[in-house]
């Protein structure tokens, strides 16, 4: 099995490709990186194809790149599992095909691109990007923005402490907690958003249930409609837009529209 070490005791930069397997990272206090390659299945040439990977570390940047395209006698390869141990706050790029990413620790920054892979994080102390066809979306936290984008797989945040972007079309979205900005819009997933207390929150779906959270505290300026889908609120909203915490738009067409009060305080 191909293994790699190489010094370091900042943070890095992380640029992954692959196509099949999984892609692990973990993020923690170390003065060594180490990559590990294996074969992810009992492909005839599996052996091979990690042999063929390229590992380079240079001026705080490590590339870990799978050939684009195959020799003929790698064609029925299988895919690899890539393991790679890096610094805390160190940030990554991730491109796979169906290959799962994980991410265990705490990372600077995160972006990462499937088609069918799932994309699994921990902590992240910057901005994340991330975006699949039919992968599941999952990142427990998160202090800098989050773009996250699927068609028919499912997005899971929990605490996000900046601005929030999701789109998908089938798949559903759950949030824990957004302290500012949100924008979510999906075709027929539902949306349920645990707490928003700041700026300017827009839900939108066709055919999907809508249910948010207005965290304790925070005043809420509220704007909900659906065509044929029942709206319900426990909130008493403001009538100056102006003077509230938080700007709540809620749309939907055949979906229902539910807005409550949390528990969880107003953090301002």
């Amino acid at each position: 099995m191909p293994h790699w070490d190489f010094p370091a005791t900042e943070p890095i930069d992380l640029l992954v490709e692959a196509t099949a397997g999984s892609v692990r990272i973990t993020a923690e206090p170390t003065q060594t990186i180490t990559v590990d390659v294996r074969p992810s299945g009992s492909g005839k040439h599996g052996d091979d194809l990690a042999d063929e990977v390229r590992v380079d570390f240079a001026d705080g940047r490590l590339e870990i790149v799978e050939p684009h395209q195959r020799p003929n006698w790698l064609r029925f390869a299988s895919g690899l599992d890539v393991s790679v141990t890096l610094p805390t706050g160190s940030r990554c790029w991730v491109t796979t095909a169906s290959a799962d990413v994980t991410v265990d620790g705490e990372l600077g920054s995160l972006a990462a691109k499937t088609i069918s892979g799932e994309v699994v994080a921990g902590a992240i102390t910057g901005n994340a990007d991330v975006s699949t066809t039919s992968g599941r979306i999952a990142i427990n936290e998160a202090a800098g923005q989050v773009s996250a984008k699927s068609a028919s797989g499912s997005v899971d945040l929990g605490d996000v402490a900046s601005d929030v972007d999701v789109n998908t079309v089938s798949g559903k979205v759950e949030i824990g907690k957004a302290a500012a900005d949100a924008n979510v819009r999906t075709a027929s997933g539902r949306i349920k958003i645990g707490s928003l207390s700041h700026g300017w929150a827009e839900i939108v779906t066709v055919s999907g249930e809508v249910k948010v959270g207005v965290a304790k505290g925070a005043g809420v300026y509220l704007d909900l409609s659906s065509l044929s889908g029942r709206v319900s609120s426990e909130l008493e909203p403001s009538e100056a837009s102006d003077e509230v915490d938080l700007h709540l738009k809620c749309r939907s067409i055949s979906g229902a529209v539910k807005v409550r009060r949390t528990e969880l305080a107003d953090a301002s």
